[in-house]
């Protein structure tokens, strides 16, 4: 899936925007430790701050394309001898790594706080598919309606779409992360917070999330019949 030339474009584009890439994974991780301590405090599962956390850095991701707009680096790099389907997998990669990082570490987090607690709630396993969904939700979908868009129309024409698909992602993750918290910490007696329990069965969180690669997928193939017949990349 990633060969030689697909390392080097996403290698470039790292060493260009090397601040971006490592911003994202602090934010990643810091926000995680909220799944860590709620999980260690109560032994529940919760989406915690990276519902919003992975929406923004998906919307932040998707700025390595402002940077083909500067000092002609587009340029530079659609005229390496690389296939389209390459230059666009290059981008796309990253994306799906930003979303298996993003379950892989609050996956994680959430283990250590329950090895803190010592035993895990009821309704445990139902929790933790709906934090699993949510995170690779909020990580994914910004890239798989926006990329295709940018390589139909280009990025400068779309910047101001794109900010406000990330701001409605974004804002919609706030509330994600907020809600799971004030579930998990209502008091006994508010009965609100059992009715809205965030509970996906794990055998149906799997589900989703292969769907959401399934659309990834199709994302892709969608970028790269775009990317074939866009004028900016017929160079």
């Amino acid at each position: 899936m990633i060969n030689g030339k697909i390392k080097a474009l996403m290698k470039f584009d790292y060493y260009s925007m090397k601040v971006l890439y490592i911003t994202i994974a602090v934010m990643i991780v810091s926000g995680s430790f909220v799944a860590l301590g709620t999980a260690a405090a109560t032994g529940k599962a919760v989406t915690g701050m990276n519902g919003i956390m992975c929406s923004i850095a998906t919307v932040l991701l998707s700025t390595v394309f402002a940077y083909d707009n500067y000092k002609g680096i587009g340029s530079y790099r659609r005229a390496m001898p690389f296939e389209i389907e390459e230059h666009v997998r290059s981008r796309y990669m990253p994306a799906v790594f930003l979303a298996a990082f993003s379950v892989v570490i609050q996956l994680l987090m959430t283990i250590a706080g329950l090895l803190i607690h010592g035993s895990t709630a009821e309704g445990f396993s139902g929790q933790l598919g709906a934090a699993m969904v949510f995170i690779f939700f909020y990580s994914s979908v910004f890239a798989i309606l926006f990329y295709p868009l940018v390589y139909k129309f280009g990025y400068r024409k779309l910047s101001l779409l794109g900010g406000i698909i990330g701001m409605i992602i974004m804002f919609s993750g706030l509330a994600i992360s907020v809600a799971s918290l004030l579930i998990v910490y209502a008091d006994d007696d508010i009965n609100y917070a059992e009715d809205i329990t965030f509970i996906i069965p794990l055998p149906v969180a799997v589900l989703i999330m292969i769907a959401l690669i399934v659309l990834y997928y199709l994302s892709y193939k969608l970028s790269v019949r775009f990317a074939k017949t866009s004028d900016e990349w017929s160079c």
